[in-house]
């Protein structure tokens, strides 16, 4: 499970909470999430239901360029590299960190994975099936909104377009 205990409760990225039980800290760990802050109940207990916390290691290869669309990832603690691979190279063009996601353009639109994403430091998050990520926006309004507006689709698709140019 993320975070660790101390003397006065349990530590998240630095911060103490009391003492919790682990459904208690799983919400609060997605209720950070930048786009699920402020999600009417009913919502985040169908999130918790179907996110998963998950350990992942340093060096650990999440997903390929052009593999098909998979899962997300909400991140707790750690971080994930962006890259795109050239033919002798691989850069790094995004480090996403505590309280963003990871995967969800690829389980949103369909397409395959825009870029290759490795774990750059020791990582604690949630991972949510893409299946179970459909499914959860068709019945999740509030977070369908956060994830499908007009803007989400144009930064996606542009960050898609120069990942097309770049690889």
């Amino acid at each position: 499970m993320p975070g660790h205990c101390s003397g006065r409760g349990v530590l998240w990225d630095g911060a103490a909470l009391p003492r919790m039980g682990t459904s208690m800290l799983h919400r609060h760990s997605l209720a950070r999430q930048g786009l699920l802050r402020d999600l009417p109940a009913a919502e985040m207990e169908a999130l918790i239901r179907l996110t998963r916390p998950i350990s992942l290691e340093r060096g650990r290869e999440l997903f390929r360029k052009g593999d098909p669309p998979g899962d997300v990832y909400f991140i707790v603690s750690g971080a994930v590299d962006v890259l795109l691979e050239g033919a002798t190279q691989r850069d790094v063009v995004a480090r996403v960190g505590p309280g963003e996601s990871i995967g969800e353009m690829s389980a949103l639109d369909g397409l395959p994975r825009s870029a290759t994403v490795v774990v750059a430091e020791d990582t604690e998050a949630y991972h949510l099936p893409t299946n179970d990520f459909a499914r959860y926006l068709a019945g999740a309004p509030t977070v369908a909104a956060r994830f499908r507006p007009a803007g989400f689709r144009t930064r996606a698709g542009r960050a898609r377009a120069g990942r097309a140019r770049s690889g």
